[in-house]
């Protein structure tokens, strides 16, 4: 994993928000219960392990004073520069998580301000930002939820509602879903040159996995027919 490319993203939302759970149950390694690394500033700390390609950049909750929110804003936007301007794709930020709580049943005002300002820079780089609707256990209230976010018109990837971890509710059990569909999309945005990492640190789909191990054996394939076929002498050897 020491040759991998680096995967860095940024995860964002409220106190309570479900954000480990969500991390511990996408990825290997349990990072958000034993991710070590020293403050990128009083707001971000870097999340990861030994020898892991992923570092996932926490911030605090949201439950801040608007001038705390806009040093978080500025926090992140320098981070996003600062990779950029490195021109190393191991320091970039790949992708943004905005979790909102399904169970809230509201989009804030608040919220809605933080990811337009938020959006106007990662646009300009390129990064792309998901909002995920975390313990979405009421699948109505959590497809409501989605359509009005939608509605407004932001700049994001796309608005998934996830239950990131078995729930006994009452007699009942909630199963997890939207995790296969989260890794299908983050897979579709990232850049080409982490396929082979975000398939390392990624455990939500087994199906993305299959799907890229698939491609990678049809390209190994075609390429070999291609020098058997040539008529350069041992080159076929």
């Amino acid at each position: 994993t020491n040759k991998l490319n680096k995967i860095n993203i940024i995860t964002i939302g409220k106190a309570g928000v479900g954000k480990s759970t969500l991390i511990n149950n996408f990825f290997r390694g349990h990072l958000a219960a034993t991710g070590i690394g020293s403050p990128v500033t009083k707001r971000i700390t870097p999340l990861t392990t030994p020898n892991s390609p992923l570092t996932i950049y926490d911030t605090p909750g949201l439950e801040l004073k608007s001038t705390q929110q806009k040093e978080l804003r500025n926090d992140i936007f320098n981070l996003i520069k600062d990779g950029y301007k490195s021109k190393d794709i191991n320091k970039f930020i790949h992708c943004i998580w905005y979790c909102i709580n399904s169970e809230s049943c509201r989009f804030e005002e608040s919220e809605k301000e933080f990811i337009q300002e938020l959006t106007k820079v990662t646009s300009m780089y390129q990064v792309p930002v998901f909002i995920i609707l975390t313990q979405s256990y009421r699948k109505r209230i959590a497809n409501e939820m989605k359509k009005a976010i939608e509605s407004e018109k932001l700049q994001v990837i796309e608005v998934i509602p996830v239950v990131a971890q078995i729930k006994k509710i009452g007699k009942s059990i909630c199963k997890k879903y939207g995790m296969e569909e989260l890794a299908e999309s983050m897979g579709n945005q990232l850049p080409e040159a982490l396929n082979v990492s975000f398939n390392n640190v990624q455990i939500a789909s087994l199906s993305y996995k299959r799907k890229c191990a698939a491609g990678a054996i049809a390209g190994f394939v075609a390429g070999s027919a291609a020098v058997g076929a040539s008529p350069i002498p041992f080159s076929d050897c």
